[in-house]
């Protein structure tokens, strides 16, 4: 593996912005009926963007794949919380797997080498996956990822105080996270990134998605990707947990992360308005109705603090991202832009 495709140090961000030196350039796929989408997209872009890439999945197949700006389509952009759902979805091959029990308190399956206390004993990888363990949500070690180890990182947040008695409130963050990925390298014996990889990297054949920071990696939200693993990774969850005719989670594990995990739970500290996305599942937020007129939805998204917005439709059964390197609400404007010309292309595409 090159360095273009393991993305460390110094070097990271020169490289994240562009596609690899030695790779062949990809050329576009916009067919006619969605000339009028790649026209919004460009429209749309803020002036100081550095570029996009976008892929929309239309069914079962990729209909579009495009870049602009400085961006290729084969560009590696860092997703920060686009991270959180492919994170989530790897933990819960381990509950498919029986290894692991979402209610079951995390200490057990921590040992002695975190010190936890017992006032943290409730908490559960369930509540650590929704944001509801009441964990400090932004812990400092979250970005020390070459001095700090991820034991470390999670005796910090092991030690730092509780915000709310666990289960009963919902706060956006990455240090549960961090926990959550600790569990799941005890339990599989490997270090996170070679627990993904096994988990989901390699049956889903990801080439260049990859976690920056080997001895502390920001699990959610410190992924790099390309457009082509990232739309293979929304094919798995559009597919009911199925690709390449191989299943990767269970019917009853897809049907978990489609269902709200924090209804009724006081919300505080979320990065979206909480009235237009109101649910919350395993690294996926639940939009309300009113966001996609034209559609009966259900629609899921995981937008990241860069720009990058990954969502899908199943009312119209597409899926789609847009890759970015800018800030939060440009991905969120585009997102917005997209909807209603995508299901425009939908309702056009020849019978």
């Amino acid at each position: 593996m090159n360095l273009c495709t393991r993305l460390t140090g110094a070097c990271a961000v020169t490289l994240l912005m562009a596609a690899c030196a030695d790779s062949e350039p990809v050329g576009d796929l916009v067919p006619t009926q969605w000339v009028e989408l790649k026209a919004g997209l460009e429209q749309a872009l803020p002036a100081d963007a550095t570029g996009y890439v976008f892929g929309l999945i239309d069914g079962d197949r990729i209909a579009v794949r495009t870049a602009g700006g400085d961006l290729r389509i084969d560009s590696i952009v860092p997703i920060a919380s686009a991270t959180k759902a492919p994170s989530a979805a790897a933990i819960l091959t381990l509950v498919d797997a029986e290894q692991l029990d979402l209610d079951r308190p995390v200490a057990d399956y921590l040992g002695d080498v975190v010190d936890w206390p017992a006032l943290k004993q409730p908490i559960t990888m369930r509540m650590l996956l929704n944001h509801t363990s009441g964990l400090a949500p932004e812990p400092g070690c979250l970005d020390e990822n070459v001095t700090t180890t991820l034991v470390e990182c999670v005796q910090q947040i092991a030690d730092a105080p509780l915000r709310f008695t666990p289960g009963r409130q919902f706060q956006y963050g990455g240090g549960s996270y961090q926990v959550a990925g600790l569990v799941a390298e005890r339990i599989s014996g490997k270090p996170w990134e070679r627990f993904f990889a096994t988990a989901l990297g390699e049956p889903l054949g990801l080439r260049d998605y990859h976690f920056l920071g080997d001895a502390n990696p920001r699990i959610a939200g410190g992924a790099v990707s390309s457009l082509d693993d990232y739309l293979r990774i929304l094919q798995m969850f559009m597919n009911d947990g199925v690709h390449g005719g191989r299943r990767l989670l269970s019917e009853e594990m897809v049907a978990l992360i489609r269902s709200d995990q924090i209804a009724g739970l006081q919300k505080r500290g979320t990065p979206l308005d909480r009235d237009l996305y109101p649910g919350y599942a395993f690294g996926w937020w639940f939009s309300d109705p009113a966001l996609h007129p034209g559609s009966p939805g259900p629609e899921f998204s995981d937008p990241g603090a860069l720009g990058t917005v990954p969502w899908i439709d199943l009312g119209r059964d597409y899926g789609a991202v847009v890759l970015l390197v800018d800030g939060p609400q440009a991905g969120l404007d585009l997102w917005n832009t997209l909807r209603p010309l995508i299901l425009r292309g939908l309702d056009e595409a020849p019978a």
